[in-house]
């Protein structure tokens, strides 16, 4: 279990939090018909993203719903950015890190999204998972 009664779990993605949402590009196959992709930023830092979260939670994940989720987002730069986005960014990572099952109400009954300033030299997400 990745958290027990009344305890928090932290977990931190240190890099600028992308709105994966608005990173969309549009391609067109051979036939001409058009589909959507996320870019390539958007997926590497999904694989990147999600790779660090699960060597942070070593194997455990939660077991016990719902939780809540408080995500503090740190920027490199003063550049405007949605929150909403990027807290729905974070909480696709924690489900497909296998950390969390699902981010519906179900399984996440709160989400806290908070703009923590700018940190140029370590740009970061920080994660609390509470019971």
């Amino acid at each position: 279990m990745l958290i027990k009664d009344g305890q928090k779990m932290k977990l931190t993605i240190p890099t600028d939090t992308p709105s994966l949402k608005n990173s969309k590009q549009i391609f067109r196959t051979r036939s001409g018909r058009p589909f959507i992709t996320s870019s390539n930023r958007s997926k590497e830092w999904r694989i990147y993203a999600v790779a660090l979260l699960r060597q942070q939670a070593k194997g455990r994940s939660v077991e016990r719903y719902p939780v809540s989720l408080t995500i503090t987002f740190f920027r490199s730069t003063r550049r405007r950015f949605d929150l909403d986005n990027a807290m729905s960014s974070c909480a696709d990572a924690l489900v497909d890190a296998g950390i969390i099952e699902d981010d519906n109400m179900n399984y996440v009954n709160k989400i806290t999204a908070a703009y923590g300033g700018v940190d140029k030299l370590n740009p970061r997400a920080e994660i609390f998972i509470e019971d």
